[in-house]
């Protein structure tokens, strides 16, 4: 009688390890961050000085100064099509506010 064959039981050592990718390198130009667009002291003073308050029914236009009751002087920067106008304000913030509504 011929003996048959048991098969061989399974290795208990870890299989062979695949090389770890490369990262690809960042660049130094990503690793700089933009500084924040903040109004000088000087715009701020002359928007304070000259600027009306703040209306949603005021049609503005880009490069207007206005002092909002709540976030300060602000400068419109852009106008969307939806009927905003976009911000910055005194303290570096960036919002969209409604404007030339009835």
């Amino acid at each position: 009688m011929a003996k048959q064959a048991t098969p061989a039981a399974p290795s208990t050592a870890a299989a062979p390890k695949k090389p770890a990718r490369k990262r690809p390198a960042r660049s130094k130009a990503a690793a700089v961050r933009p500084v924040p667009v903040r109004l000088t002291e000087e715009e701020v003073a002359t928007g304070r000085a000259t600027a009306s308050p703040w209306t949603p029914t005021h049609r503005y236009a880009r490069s207007d100064f206005f002092v909002h009751a709540k976030f300060g002087v602000g400068y419109v920067t852009d106008i969307t099509e939806q009927g905003y106008i976009v911000c910055l304000f005194e303290g570096g913030d960036t919002r969209k506010l409604i404007h030339a509504q009835p």
